[in-house]
């Protein structure tokens, strides 16, 4: 079984190739390119430095959101075309979930934070591997209010760690370091073979969606 992983909610391109026992590989790129140029070479590189076809792969796990629109768009329009061409289902894995994935302190509360921009962030709070709050877009501001309450020290990662690193080192929280902080397709994959046995993440091509959180701007402009 092999699984084929898109990541392109954030700034990072990536493309992760793996099965039930390894990851095979991966390529990242975060160089400003659009996903749009980028995504589709990656992945053909991809395929040809393992030496595999296409019809080898048997799933597209694809990070489904929330983050960029512009970038969920493209990463989910690709991961349907490979679904569609191949014959084969989507594993939609919610973007903050497997950012949970770069690190593992089961000790620690890990709270993902995506800069959502206008001062707000996309998060979630997770405990032993398990989410324990709901999908958030607040301000950073009450991301620190909701975590006072649990005694553990708290690990904070993602691209809304430098946007807001003032606040989150004053109040002396630990900080992931740059190798570990922002998504990737490796942790597509792994957080993708965890929810191979929940029927409810996996979509045919037509019936996958993307998780936007938020309307978009020009959503919330044409409805005013």
């Amino acid at each position: 079984m092999n699984i084929l992983a898109i990541e392109t909610t954030g700034k990072t391109a990536a493309v992760a190739i793996g099965n039930s026992e390894k990851i095979l590989g991966e390529i990242n790129l975060n160089a400003g390119y659009t996903h749009s140029q980028t995504l589709l070479p990656m992945i053909k590189d991809l395929l040809k430095m393992l030496d595999m076809q296409p019809n080898e792969i048997n799933y597209v796990a694809c990070s489904s959101g929330p983050g960029s629109f512009t970038g969920i768009k493209i990463g989910a329009a690709t991961a349907k075309a490979f679904a569609h061409a191949l014959n084969i289902s989507i594993i939609n894995v919610p973007t903050l979930d497997a950012m949970t994935m770069n690190i593992f302190a089961p000790d620690k509360i890990i709270i993902p934070i995506m800069d959502a921009r206008r001062n707000q962030v996309y998060s979630a709070i997770y405990e032993n591997g398990q989410r324990i709050s709901e999908y958030l877009n607040c301000s950073i501001d009450e991301i620190i209010e909701r975590t006072k309450k649990f005694e553990h020290e708290k690990i904070f990662l993602g691209d809304g760690v430098e946007v807001n690193k003032e606040k989150l080192i004053d109040t002396n929280f630990l900080l992931a370091p740059e190798n570990l902080n922002l998504q990737s397709a490796k942790s597509v994959l792994l957080y993708a073979k965890k929810m191979l046995s929940e029927s409810k993440s996996i979509f045919s091509y037509e019936n996958f969606l993307p998780f936007y959180l938020r309307k978009s701007q020009a959503e919330t402009n044409y409805a005013q």
